[in-house]
């Protein structure tokens, strides 16, 4: 099964989900648009609130693209939706092979949002290496944000070390300090 079904797969079974719990019939046979789209709608439905769709406000060649590499599913889920409301096009994968072929398919990306341990530390390493070299023998832009619950000092100055261009504290505030910093960076 190719990167993309699965992708597709992981994106239809949040969409049942979602159905689910707004008790809402699950159409059949969905395009990626379609579910981006009902994945925000269908959140505003839940929350009761209205979102504007970045689709409705500026065209895909104005948003600045993200990758985000997370082997769970909620992590990958909530930032898609966090991201996009705030007029990122995002792609997702939860693996390190996934994310290569995301990043050669897809790309190039403004930034790449990476988990630390998918699913040990090994593999988040393995893919900051990999990515950093495609970066620079490319010659691209690509700012690499690596996540983690994780403290320890040799382990973060390793990954800057490594090539990583900014470190994300899974705190309890990380998703708001990670909006930030990518507004911090548009603005300068």
């Amino acid at each position: 099964m190719s990167d993309t079904k699965i992708n597709m797969q992981i994106c239809q079974d949040l969409i049942k989900e979602l159905f689910d719990l707004a008790k809402l019939s699950v159409p059949e046979n969905i395009t990626d648009n379609e579910i981006k789209n009902l994945i925000i709608k269908l959140k505003s439905v839940i929350n009761k609130e209205h979102i504007n769709l970045p689709s409705e406000q500026c065209t895909d060649e104005e948003l600045k693209s993200i990758l985000v590499v997370d082997d769970l599913g909620l992590v990958v889920y909530q930032l898609s939706l966090l991201l996009t409301k705030n007029n990122y096009n995002v792609s997702l994968a939860r693996s390190e092979p996934e994310a290569y072929n995301v990043f050669n398919e897809r790309g190039p990306f403004n930034y790449v949002i990476m988990d630390l341990f998918m699913p040990d530390k090994q593999n988040g390493i393995n893919l900051l290496k990999n990515l950093k070299s495609q970066i620079l023998k490319n010659n691209l832009s690509t700012k690499i944000f690596i996540m983690s619950v994780s403290k320890d000092e040799d382990t973060i100055n390793e990954l800057f070390r490594l090539g990583a261009d900014n470190f994300i504290e899974k705190s309890q505030d990380w998703k708001t300090n990670l909006i930030n910093m990518l507004n911090n960076l548009q603005a300068v």
